[in-house]
């Protein structure tokens, strides 16, 4: 897990990011569910942080799960969603630019 700070407005605010780097199956998902662990540990740390994932690189080998088409774009957040134990990811990132994905599917 990878934390960071900002200030917005008055408030300071928690960046919690689960991938490691470089990324690695295994590790990702291992690192999503032990963030959604130490989540439930404390359920009022959800509301001090801003949760933040992202979504482009291979989760398994099937075709379907990469890039940035919209099918992968909605499995990837719907397994995040799991992993982490929680209802909903405030910064969720295009990590990388994908140029085979139709323009519409991604903006």
């Amino acid at each position: 897990m990878v934390e960071g700070s900002a200030s917005i407005g008055k408030k300071n605010a928690l960046f919690v990011a689960t991938q490691p780097y470089p990324p690695e199956v295994r590790q990702c998902r291992k690192a999503a569910e032990a963030t959604g662990k130490w989540l439930a540990e404390d359920t009022s740390r959800r509301d001090r942080l801003v949760l933040v994932t992202k979504v482009h690189e291979p989760m398994s080998d099937d075709v379907n799960d990469r890039g940035l088409s919209a099918r992968h774009i909605q499995l990837a957040c719907d397994a995040s969603l799991r992993r982490l134990g929680v209802d909903h990811i405030d910064l969720y990132q295009m990590h990388h630019i994908d140029r085979l994905a139709p323009i519409e599917e991604i903006w």
